[in-house]
């Protein structure tokens, strides 16, 4: 097998909407309740992974301005049209909670939007056997190709840390990176 190192997109992103939005974001996620999930690769205070779809998500109408503005940001940066979001939860850690590596199956990118980030808490990437970690703070999304091994390691805070993953992807590219390649006219490229 052979291995290249090549760049991967990684983005961090402020939402310039947070301080407008984070009180009624968690709000709204209080307001649905408290549905935690403990297990061998996971202990998670609160999230709606595991909830069906048809139940109301009130912080999800907060926030999808934000999201839709930042997946045509990334696809502007990237020259991908047609963006959509493919699905949504939140996840919130108390002290000692944690998430093991895993990656986010059918999308191009997973997105994490850090609503309450107490220090130390970043997402921690495999990316070829080593542990790496990308500095974010409060109020950012961090995008990252969706088969990237990650982890939330066990929050050392009494500080919750509160997220909003969603995954997304994109349908096309753009005309001008599309033909950039075309053949002259005339040319038979089948």
């Amino acid at each position: 097998m052979i291995i290249n190192n090549l760049n991967i997109p990684i983005f961090v992103r402020k939402n310039p909407n947070h301080a407008a939005i984070k009180t009624n974001l968690l709000a709204a996620i209080i307001s649905m309740g408290k549905h935690s999930v403990c297990d061998r690769s996971q202990c998670i205070s609160n999230t709606d992974w595991f909830l069906p779809p048809n139940i109301s998500r009130p912080y999800w109408d907060i926030f999808l301005q934000s999201a839709l503005d930042h997946i045509e940001e990334i696809g502007n940066h990237q020259h991908f049209i047609n963006g959509r979001i493919v699905n949504y939860w939140f996840q919130q850690y108390k002290q000692n909670d944690f998430h093991g590596w895993h990656i986010h199956p059918s999308c191009m990118f997973s997105n994490i939007y850090f609503v309450e980030l107490p220090n130390d808490t970043q997402t921690t990437f495999n990316i070829m056997g080593n542990e790496v970690s990308f500095a974010v703070a409060e109020g950012d999304i961090l995008t990252f190709p969706n088969s990237l091994i990650h982890c939330s390691k066990p929050n050392k805070s009494i500080i919750t840390k509160t997220s909003i993953v969603f995954n997304s992807d994109y349908l096309d590219v753009t005309d001008s990176l599309k033909y950039s390649y075309a053949p002259k006219s005339g040319s038979c490229c089948h």
